[in-house]
């Protein structure tokens, strides 16, 4: 193999969450092409997956020395230095990135992001998250009944091998439930409590006479409606893509593309739009264009943090592309992963589907083969 396959390879490892196996392939492709600053972005990304940011870091540096003008050597190196907790080193490669390219989304939202837990560690090493999710986190949730469930999850341990190497990263994750879930435990607040507040006991009331029937049921009066609860406001992004929603549902795939790309530019760092495009290249048939369309999307919501259940999505979709490709074993293979992201009714229904269409073109291939066999000993008795 050379060191393109070898690059493929690593890829596909990587997609699939394999970061020891990625980074063997990585290795291998670095061993035929040295000189490529691409290889070593990629194994850094590999690296920093695992938490090895002194790997990570040095495969970083390799990448911007080789191509310095490069922006996206840059992510790597801020990324490597932010999970090392070297967050002044970290700022100053994101700020050399944007120095180089200046709109680069992903050097943007990283400095933001170093900038959030900067202004949250404030520091001190001895602050709230410090205490709470120490070395031991993970085994912790583990030894917690509410928690343990999570611990199956590669993204949630992923998480929080993270956040117990950078405890300052923890406030960063507080969008994803099962780390709020799992920093309410920590602290000792019972979830099952909230909005089931028990009233302080009343001193029982004096008995009372039952009341009179009214004389008509017009002068009751009727409980007061609920105000309907206020929606959030959506941004200006969202709007364009309602827009695209509208069109998707009237089959206008070319404008809704158009819409949801227009909303993608303004939110640059949201992989929800790219999700939005690549339902309307499946819609549309175009199941090569979609896989490559989702893969690109995977690595964006790696970069930028995105929700588990996003990358879930995306995965779902890829796998239904294969399936429409009569790919049976390699969907089903990816809507097995996708299931380990965010095990969801959805995906599960689609598994089942895929397996069902799978046994029945099975079926149907080894009739066609025993009638291909049975038309073939009738042409041979008939020569003879």
């Amino acid at each position: 193999m050379d060191a393109a396959a070898w690059k493929a390879k690593g890829n596909e490892h990587f997609s699939a969450k394999n970061f020891p196996e990625a980074i063997e392939a990585f290795t291998k492709a670095i061993e035929l092409d040295g000189s490529n600053h691409v290889l070593y972005s990629n194994r850094s990304a590999s690296y920093a997956s695992l938490n090895q940011y002194g790997e990570a870091k040095a495969d970083a540096e390799k990448c911007v020395s080789l191509n310095p003008q490069w922006a996206k050597g840059y992510v790597r190196l801020g990324a490597a230095l932010h999970g090392a907790g070297s967050l002044d080193e970290a700022k100053q490669a994101y700020e050399s990135g944007l120095k180089i390219e200046p709109e680069n989304a992903s050097l943007k939202s990283g400095l933001e992001a170093l900038e959030q837990d900067m202004q949250s560690a404030g520091g001190s090493p001895n602050d709230t998250f410090a205490k709470l999710f120490g070395p031991d986190c993970l085994a912790k949730a583990r030894a917690n009944p509410k928690l343990a469930p999570y611990c199956s999850q590669p993204d949630y341990v992923q998480k929080m091998n993270m956040i117990a190497a950078n405890p300052s990263m923890a406030q960063a994750m507080m969008q994803d439930q099962r780390i709020m879930h799992t920093m309410l435990e920590f602290s000792g607040i019972d979830m099952s409590s909230f909005g089931n507040q028990a009233a302080p006991a009343q001193p029982k009331p004096e008995p009372t006479p039952a009341p009179k029937p009214a004389a008509s049921s017009s002068s009751a009066p009727k409980p007061a409606a609920k105000p309907a609860a206020a929606k959030p406001e959506l941004t200006p992004a969202q709007k364009v893509k309602e827009e695209g929603n509208a069109l998707y549902k009237q089959r206008k795939f070319d404008e809704a593309l158009a819409k949801y790309k227009e909303a993608a530019s303004m939110e640059p760092t949201n992989t929800t739009f790219l999700l939005n495009q690549t339902a309307v290249h499946f819609e549309m048939g175009n199941f090569e264009l979609c896989m490559q369309e989702v893969e690109a999307a995977i690595e964006h919501a790696r970069e930028h943090k995105a929700d588990y259940t996003v990358v879930a999505k995306l995965m779902t979709r890829k796998a239904s592309c294969l399936q429409k490709l009569g790919k049976f074993d390699d969907a089903i293979e990816l809507f097995q992963k996708a299931l380990l992201e965010h095990r969801n009714a959805e995906t599960l229904t689609k598994l089942d589907a895929c397996k069902a269409a799978k046994k029945k073109a099975d079926e149907e291939a080894y009739y066609d083969e025993e009638k291909a066999k049975i038309a073939k000993d009738e042409g041979n008795t008939h020569f003879k």
